[in-house]
């Protein structure tokens, strides 16, 4: 169970993406980062108005006094993962490119693309190149063109592994 919490948090707060990088030290993904006090008190309230949104959703609940507060997944946020977990295709073994270059001016939009990658199974193999095997929601791709940001993303499917495979064979 330890590792799939691990493997959750390290997905959700991928390393190299500045928002997660907090994340990641209180977590303990990154021993190495020192924090200090100003990153601390940010990603304090960060995370303080994400408890606070989950909570009015009716998705966690808080238990305890002021010094020492419990926030519990409640039976409606259970039903809600499940469903966003059910709407998911099926990983199909297409290996999936998304590459995108958003402008600065844009800059919400990639922070939502990321959390959409990160929700449809997708990995961080650079800041803005992430790798997946299940197609996106049908949803999620026309909310990008909606938004007029396709001119901007790069997504390829590939379907031949190529010349690594056959530079492994040679070994």
């Amino acid at each position: 169970m330890n590792e799939l919490a691990f493997l959750t948090l390290d997905s959700l707060l991928p390393k190299g993406f500045s928002k997660a990088s907090m994340g990641r030290v209180l977590f303990g993904l990154d021993k190495s980062r020192k924090i200090n006090q100003g990153d601390f008190e940010n990603y304090k309230k960060f995370f303080s108005a994400t408890l606070t949104r989950l909570k009015s959703k009716g998705y966690v609940s808080k238990a305890g006094n002021t010094k020492r507060v419990i926030w519990k997944i409640t039976e409606n946020g259970k039903n809600f993962l499940e469903s966003l977990k059910n709407n998911l295709p099926e990983d199909d073994g297409v290996l999936r490119l998304f590459i995108f270059d958003i402008p600065e001016d844009l800059k919400p939009h990639r922070d939502w693309i990321r959390a959409e990658l990160v929700a449809s199974g997708y990995r961080l193999l650079q800041k803005s190149v992430w790798l997946g095997e299940r197609p996106l929601l049908q949803n999620f791709l026309q909310t990008l063109a909606d938004k007029n940001l396709f001119r901007f993303i790069h997504f390829f499917e590939v379907k031949e592994l190529g010349t690594l495979v056959n530079l492994e064979e040679v070994d």
